[in-house]
């Protein structure tokens, strides 16, 4: 019987392509799409493996009614009948999802409404156990109105609602904001509201959230230039009505707002010196669907950084991050991803956030990354792993908890300031000023738990000295403070000395020197100096080495740990031909603990190494082929690294093309965990409206504490078939 309806479900998902297909054809519009992807996949570990046949039909209809007027429908099909193995026991599986959606756009210069409805069913069976069905259902609207020189309105309303009933999942929401601003000579004032009502049937949670801010910006330059102002303050008051179900309480879900977001490949996070982030908007936009152009699927690469600024110092214990295939809908499934969070209190040296745990949520297509409760104002997060289906990161989301007793309610009051001011000048041709300040201000009382207060703030100063176009001198003083309520009075400060020679553009040698002296409860009292050196050296036009190292030293609540550190990064590019391409990485790291604490590190010297070199060769534009080879070094355990990659076009014009990449990584500072992915995948052009692909991906997963300590190792196999028709 499950057989019968899985094989009816395929038939319809096929027939109802085909009938998109011909009604396309019939009417002889190019604005029809469709997709068909029949594969296998295979994944599990020596205790558990699952494998089955995979089913994906899609089909996407948009018209241009008119200039302003535009239209979207979509239709999605995913099946999968499989077979369980656990422990020598198997059970048969089948599953089926239907995912209608539509949209509506209308866009004027200065007006516009988006709207989208998406509706997803999920029907499952596992063994005799009783039918799983889940239940999708979003909606939202957006109106825009920004005419010139007047005050600009944003509207927006989004509900959903989810249920699934072997999991005892039953919610929803419903949210309404509005937004005004306008602006005048460099000034611009604004206000934002947002009511959000939030049901969690399965526990009896039933919440509401209303929130009230006001804003003031204003930017303006003096002296022709010489001189600039930034500031901009918000003001807000949250009422958050909590009330939970009389069988338990519940663990209730807060988002706190991102001011910032930065994206970084780097596989060294601890030290992110050698790798600057670059800002990275779209992961802030509230655009789920859109992507930020970093990708975790078969195209991406292990160390993905995301970086995170919350503006001011929150307790946080989950994020999430949304994911999206080319064409903006959800992913399916999430691969072989996990993710680490990391902290910093100057945003270059970060420290590990022990025991994140990571999950995919298919019903979000978001990863979801939990950890212990942390107070930061910067974290940061880095995949490790990828997964064998387009997978690409659109938004990103951050959250604390807050615990709610059962047959209790509660009302919590939020007010909060932030302000921030920077200011900067050129006195003389020689010296460059600069002030940066920031402000926060948060409080949140209600009648049944004592008041949490913080008041943060943070004063940099700077001074930038150019004698000559040769010589750079920066000195910089940054004085922090943290007072919360609760726990101890943190502070942070640190005097910076930056020197910078360039003898041509060529040949620049930069000296850093800085000293950091922290206080508060987490992590003591330390003082920290360091001293680091960088030379950027071309030799030729197609030569270029940058090298950098130096020493740490730290000492810990006054003697009682001690550490001294060595480190050196190194890159370089030869272009040996026109054809041949060679690149090189080099990192090294050497800490030294002592003092009657070094017992907690295992009083033993910390070496890590990671070495490799990458060769590529590409004598035209229908071959492309890439090595790499390298080892990392964990205190004297070597782990190789290894990869490839080969394009190749061999018919004119690139219809035909066949790529296989091969890697193999390693990671060591959770805990160790190596990965391996072999992928082949050609493809044919058959036609300017049919193009057929073949996949081929094997991902293995090794995880353990130790390198040297037993673990666990998951493999996943996916072989699919895309048919990709545009008439």
């Amino acid at each position: 019987m499950r057989a019968n309806r899985s094989r009816q479900a395929a038939w319809f998902g096929a027939a109802v392509t085909l009938l998109f297909l011909l009604a396309a054809s019939a009417s002889g519009q190019q604005d029809l799409t469709g997709r068909a992807i029949l594969g296998y996949t295979f994944f599990g570990d020596p205790s558990f493996s699952t494998d089955g046949f995979n089913q994906l039909y899609e089909v996407g209809y948009q018209r241009q009614v008119s200039e302003p007027l535009r239209f979207r429908l979509f239709f999605r099909g995913l099946g999968n009948r499989g077979m369980q193995d656990f422990a020598g026991s198997q059970t048969q599986s089948s599953y089926w999802q239907l995912q209608p959606l539509a949209e509506v756009y209308y866009i004027l210069p200065f007006f516009s409404i988006v709207g989208r409805y998406d509706y997803s069913t999920e029907l499952s069976h596992y063994g005799d156990q009783p039918q799983s069905t889940r239940m999708d259902q979003r909606a939202f609207e957006t109106l825009n109105w920004a005419p010139e020189a007047l005050p600009s309105v944003l509207l927006h309303g989004e509900q959903y609602r989810d249920t699934e009933s072997s999991a005892s999942i039953d919610e929803a929401q419903s949210l309404v904001s509005a937004a005004v601003s306008y602006g005048w000579r460099g000034l611009t004032i604004g206000g934002y509201g947002l009511y959000r009502v939030l049901d969690l049937y399965e526990t009896g949670f039933h919440g509401t959230e209303a929130d009230a801010q006001a804003l003031g910006k204003y930017e303006r330059t003096f002296f022709d230039g010489r001189a600039s102002v930034n500031a901009n303050a918000t003001v807000g008051i949250q009422r958050l009505e909590q009330a939970s179900g009389s069988v338990s309480g519940a663990s209730v879900p807060n988002q706190a707002t991102i001011s910032s977001a930065a994206y970084a490949y780097d596989e060294t996070p601890l030290d992110s010196r050698d790798a600057t982030g670059v800002p990275a908007p779209a992961l802030l936009d509230g655009d789920v669907r859109a992507s930020a152009g970093i990708s975790l699927g078969p195209d991406g690469s292990s160390f993905q950084n995301l970086t995170l600024d919350m503006a001011r110092y929150l307790v946080l214990d989950t994020f999430r991050v949304f994911v999206r295939d080319r064409t903006g809908e959800p992913v399916p499934i999430g691969g072989l991803v996990s993710w680490d969070v990391y902290v910093t209190d100057n945003g270059l040296d970060w420290r590990l956030v022990g025991s994140a745990d990571s999950r995919f949520i298919a019903s979000l297509s978001a990863y979801e990354i939990t950890f212990p409760e942390t107070r930061s104002r910067y974290f940061k997060l880095v995949s490790f792993g990828i997964s064998t289906l387009a997978t690409y990161v659109t938004e990103a989301q951050a959250f604390f908890h807050t615990a709610l007793a059962a047959n209790t309610t509660r009302e919590t009051d939020v007010h909060f300031l932030s302000a921030m001011v920077s200011a900067s000048g050129t006195p003389a041709t020689w010296l460059n000023l600069s002030y940066n300040g920031v402000f926060n201000d948060y409080k949140t009382t209600n009648p049944d738990s004592s008041q949490f207060s913080s008041v943060d703030n943070d004063q940099l100063l700077s001074a930038d000295f150019m004698p000559s176009q040769a010589f750079d001198l920066t000195v910089r003083a940054e004085n922090r403070t943290v007072s919360p309520s609760e726990g101890a009075k943190q502070t942070y400060q640190t005097y910076t000395g930056i020197f910078t020679y360039r003898y041509n553009p060529n040949l620049v040698t930069t000296i850093e020197a800085d000293r950091v002296h922290q206080t508060g409860e987490n992590p003591g009292d330390v003082v920290t100096t360091t001293l680091r050196a960088s030379e950027y050296l071309r030799l030729l036009p197609t030569v270029y080495f940058q090298l950098d190292g130096g020493v740490a030293n730290q000492d810990q609540d006054f003697g009682n740990l001690s550490s001294k550190a060595v480190f050196f990064d190194g890159t370089g590019s030869i272009q040996l031909t026109q054809s041949w391409l060679l690149q090189l990485n080099a990192n090294y790291s050497k800490t030294h603990y002592e003092g009657p604490l070094a017992s907690v590190t295992g009083g033993l010297d910390q070496i890590a190494s990671r070495y490799y070199l990458q060769l590529q060769y590409r004598p035209s534009g229908a071959v492309n082929l890439m090595g790499r080879f390298g080892v990392t070094t964990v205190n004297g355990t070597r782990f190789q690294i290894r990869g490839g990659q080969l394009w190749w076009y061999p018919l004119a014009g690139g219809t035909v093309g066949i790529g296989t990449i091969y890697s193999e990584d390693a990671d060591v500072n959770a805990e160790f965990r190596r990965f391996r992915t072999l992928q082949v995948t050609p493809s044919w052009i058959l036609n300017p409206h049919a193009v057929l692909n073949l996949n081929y991906n094997l991902l293995q997963l090794h995880q353990s504490l130790t390198p040297t300590s037993p673990g666990t190792d998951t493999t996943a196999r996916q072989f699919y078939v895309t048919l990709t028709l545009t008439l």
